[in-house]
């Protein structure tokens, strides 16, 4: 009776795990594509992309997917065209045993829509203009005056600031840039708030904040102005 050794059990582990493998990449590379399934992550109520856009972007590459061996399928450039759609962040394409070709989808995400003269886009949270939607209008403040690349970038710092702050989910509705104070306009009230410039952001975010949850809700409503301009003070008018 033979009695096996050490060496000679990691052999015929090693042998069979080399068969497994051999097997299981022949299988895969015999599976063909039997239906595609998008996936469309980071939305948060915005739909700016169609399940059928994403399916469309696939047929453009393959005139008929279905039952094409998914080793015939050129994942990088699937991925790289999806990615070049206005809406998409990123795409990242896998598939299944049973035939399914997976792509998910993440969506960039709108964080305000400006308004510059005839012009209106969004800007989206990368700090990027992305144009208006046909499938979607986003709920995001908007942003007036004169918008150019500057105003872009401390919208798009200012906002996604406030972001951090669960407090400021949905209280900011709108900004400002006619004159050269910037102006705020909030959900909580019809009142206008004088920014001022773009300095000190975290600090004049607290004491708006403060000084919201300092006052009643009705006396908040009658608000005409709020004032952040002066050092450690809010000045108000009714």
């Amino acid at each position: 009776m033979k009695i096996l050794t050490r060496n000679s059990i990691f052999l015929i582990l090693g042998i069979c795990s080399l068969v497994f493998l051999m097997a299981f990449v022949n299988i895969r590379n015999n599976v063909t594509v039997k239906g595609v399934e998008p996936i469309i992550t980071n939305n948060e109520l915005q739909y700016f992309l169609t399940e059928q856009e994403i399916k469309d972007v696939v047929i453009s590459l393959y005139d008929s997917i279905e039952n094409i061996p998914i080793r015939e399928i050129n994942i990088g450039m699937l991925e790289d065209t999806l990615e070049s759609l206005i809406y998409v962040e990123n795409a990242e394409v896998f598939s299944n045993l049973d035939g399914r070709l997976s792509i998910v989808v993440n969506q960039h995400k709108a964080i305000a829509r400006i308004f510059n003269g005839n012009k209106h886009e969004y800007l989206n949270s990368m700090g990027e203009t992305m144009p208006l939607s046909r499938n979607h209008s986003a709920m995001v403040p908007f942003v007036t005056g004169k918008v150019k690349q500057p105003q872009l970038e401390y919208t798009h710092q200012l906002l996604m600031q406030a972001t951090n702050d669960p407090f400021y989910e949905g209280i900011i509705t709108g900004l400002d840039f006619s004159n050269e104070d910037i102006l705020l306009f909030s959900a909580l009230g019809n009142h206008k708030i004088i920014w001022g410039n773009t300095n000190n952001t975290d600090t004049k975010l607290k004491k708006l904040k403060i000084f919201y949850q300092s006052q009643e809700k009705e006396d908040v409503a009658n608000l005409k102005t709020i004032n952040l301009m002066y050092k450690d003070q809010v000045v108000f008018t009714n």
